[in-house]
């Protein structure tokens, strides 16, 4: 950008010197009025490097547990002509470079919507595409999640997937059961419905049935137990790509208290300075969880 230039063209050749130190000073009291930022309502972090960002995250509350749901690879793939599929694998691509993030901003467990009980309904060459697609990356990589610290745990309804899926989720959650620096929580054949019809189903049998308890003594404590993420704590902060604002069915009893954010970017498009961006919004926001 051209910043104006103040000229002094009475001024005596005897006091050009001092004309030109005091030209010099008025163009620096001018140049902030001429180089403001192009949109004066952008991001008060314009200027601050990722590391900045990073470190004031950490001085504050933080979610300790982020829901992801990973929207916009076949709006992705459509606006550059390419096929569903090749959206999904550059889905694939941005969850990997993510995770080893998470841990960065103090994140200690995430879930990530992979697919959910209604993508059935979806085409069936993009269902195969998509659980070749699991199969590819959980061979591939197995071994970075356990350098990494990662630890794997797949939720959701496994009997409708292939023995052969079943028995690699199987080996890859056992390969990375020591992990410690993130939980992943990975939902595939996922329904909040869906999940809580299976946790009563399964307090029913495991105490009704057995006279350990009656009906009457079903509550909030109890059934929790029976959920897919037992043993994690619930999401404080649930992130949904593409601009969408609806929860699909995802973490219907965790996310009762979470705080939801909308994020404008498509998933394969989702950057790390996204994801600072929402956790910022988030530490704006007081819980007052009903009080």
């Amino acid at each position: 950008m051209l910043y104006p230039k103040v000229k002094f063209t009475d001024i005596k050749r005897s006091s050009a010197l001092r004309a030109q130190s005091l030209e010099h000073a008025i163009n620096r009291s001018l140049l902030p009025f001429f180089n403001l930022p192009r949109n004066q309502n952008s991001s008060k972090n314009t200027f601050k490097t990722v590391q900045e960002r990073i470190k004031a995250i950490l001085q504050k509350d933080h979610p300790k547990h982020i829901a992801l749901i990973m929207d916009g690879n076949r709006r992705w793939a459509k606006q550059r002509g390419m096929s569903s599929r090749q959206g999904h694998l550059e889905g694939a691509k941005r969850l990997i470079e993510l995770l080893s993030e998470f841990p960065k901003i103090g994140v200690q467990t995430v879930s990530l919507y992979a697919f959910s009980t209604e993508n059935w309904k979806r085409e069936g060459t993009e269902v195969r595409a998509l659980f070749h697609i699991f199969e590819l990356y959980l061979k591939t990589y197995a071994k970075k999640m356990v350098a990494n610290g990662v630890k794997l745990k797949v939720i959701g309804d496994r009997s409708p997937l292939s023995p052969a899926l079943n028995k690699l989720i199987d080996r890859v959650e056992e390969q990375t059961s020591r992990g410690t620096t993130l939980n992943c929580l990975l939902a595939i054949n996922y329904g909040g419905r869906n999940e809580l019809i299976r946790a009563v189903k399964s307090w029913y049998d495991a105490e009704v049935v057995t006279g350990r308890s009656s009906v009457a003594e079903l509550d909030e404590s109890k059934l929790p137990l029976y959920l897919d993420t037992q043993g994690y704590a619930d999401p404080d902060l649930v992130i949904r790509t593409s601009g969408q604002k609806r929860v699909s069915n995802f973490l219907l009893w965790q996310m009762a208290y979470a705080e939801i954010i909308s994020a404008k970017a498509l998933w394969p498009d989702f950057s790390v300075e996204d994801l600072l961006d929402c956790v910022e919004k988030f530490q704006e926001n007081q819980r007052r969880y009903g009080k």
